[in-house]
């Protein structure tokens, strides 16, 4: 068996005798999940390899009442009879007290690991889809600012399907023109970008289509005035129409395939808070939006 042994054990009034506090140790390890220890003297002897004499001595030591304990329960004893009418077979008492304890830190542990796990994958992909934005022509990356690369706006412009590989022939584009592409430059059109990020591709794609260096919201308006009534847009080639075509049934695909997937409610369900607090009490002042998805996961199915 398992058992955790508490460090305050050291300060309590049997720690002056070293094999008295050392039996009841022993006794700990051999309980079972309930804290009881169904054996015989005789068969504790032989498992911890105490001799008889001694075993005999310190359960009847543990037994008795403890004014110095801690504890007030059955009046500061240590030990009990599971069963009045045997001469064997003992409960340790607040066994239960301090397995509640124990697991309330494995508790804690696992939750403090969870969210260190969802934390550090939501900034390895911030920081991966910031890191990939492009590449020159070289082969040499070319990345956003220290300011640029820290904002989840930005990095979520990468996510969007497709942008990341225009950017890097936006990259491409401005050398050819060159115009190479600066820090400041790059956050200022991303800046711009993120004020739209649904169209950011399209975005990109009419600024190397028309030949331009960078692009305001204007202008993609004025281009959208003379889209013709099939839906074409003007500065689509065949192969990004075929694209586009691809990103459609991409879209109709996830779309059904989260009609088939309970979502993880935007806001806080009503109850989440109090079955929280039975579960989980150490992340009762977590906010909702920082939550690991699998606990929300857990109450969705509890319900």
């Amino acid at each position: 068996m398992f058992a955790k042994v508490f460090g305050q054990i050291f300060d309590s009034s049997i720690a002056e005798d070293y094999n008295c506090r050392r039996m009841f140790m022993d006794l700990l390890v051999l309980a079972d999940s309930d804290g009881v220890v169904d054996m015989t003297q005789e068969a504790i002897s032989r498992r911890t390899n105490v001799p008889i004499e001694q075993v005999v001595k310190y359960i009847d030591e543990l037994s008795k009442p403890d004014e110095l304990s801690r504890s007030k329960a059955e009046e500061g004893r240590r030990l009990i009879p599971v069963d009045p009418t045997r001469s064997w077979g003992w409960q340790v008492v607040n066994y239960r007290h301090y397995r509640k304890i124990r697991d309330e830190e494995a508790r804690r542990s696992y939750f403090r690991e969870k969210q260190q796990q969802h934390r550090a994958k939501k900034k390895k992909a911030d920081n991966k889809a910031v890191k990939d934005a492009s590449v020159d022509k070289g082969g040499h990356c070319q990345t956003v600012s220290s300011a640029s690369a820290s904002s989840s706006v930005f990095a979520s412009l990468f996510q969007e399907e497709g942008f990341g590989e225009e950017w890097q022939q936006f990259f491409k584009h401005r050398k050819l023109k060159k115009a190479p592409m600066t820090e400041r430059a790059q956050e200022l059109l991303l800046k711009t970008l993120s004020e739209r990020p649904k169209e950011a591709v399209a975005a990109v794609q009419m600024a190397i289509k028309r030949n331009w260096t960078g692009f305001e919201w204007s202008w993609i308006d004025n281009n959208k005035e003379k889209e013709n009534h099939a839906g074409q847009k003007p500065w689509q080639s065949a192969k990004d129409r075929e694209q586009a075509d691809k990103d459609a049934a991409n879209r109709l695909y996830r779309e059904q395939k989260r009609a088939t997937t309970p979502e993880i409610p935007r806001q806080e369900p009503e109850g989440f808070r109090a079955w929280l607090g039975q579960n989980y009490s150490n992340a009762t002042k977590v906010p909702y939006g920082d939550m690991p998805e699998e606990i929300i996961r857990e109450y969705q199915n509890h319900q």
